[in-house]
């Protein structure tokens, strides 16, 4: 008697579609997901969870509020001040002053006094 061999076809239980199928060897699962701990492939136990950490030390200085403080000074501020204080070129300075602080509903005023530099402050909301 000869035999003839036959391909199988592949079915859905051959083909592993998740996105570590190509490092682990044929005919492998992941382990199911459930709720519980459950270690590593290393043996190592998850680390338990922090306690929340209460920050008591004031808000963070962000860029956006060191331009508020420029904008809301006196006589105001120039483009290249506002530029060296958050380290942004001037188109991305602009757009702050147009996008977000208009959002946020702050009016900011534009003098241009002779031939010096353009000013820029807060103004009034009324």
């Amino acid at each position: 008697m000869t035999s003839t061999s036959r391909t199988r076809k592949a079915s859905k239980a051959d083909v592993d579609e998740s996105p570590n199928a190509a490092r682990r060897p044929r005919g492998t699962r992941s382990p199911p997901v459930t709720g519980h701990a459950v270690q590593d492939r290393a043996g190592h136990a998850p680390e338990p969870a922090r306690e929340p950490v209460t920050d008591t030390s004031p808000a963070r200085t962000t860029k956006l509020s060191r331009l508020i403080a420029l904008l809301a000074g006196e006589e105001g501020t120039t483009i290249g001040m506002l530029c060296e204080a958050t380290g942004w070129q001037a188109h991305s300075v602009r757009g702050a002053i147009a996008g977000t602080l208009k959002r946020k509903g702050i009016v900011v005023i534009s003098d241009r006094s002779g031939t010096g530099p353009r000013r820029y402050r807060i103004g009034s909301t009324s």
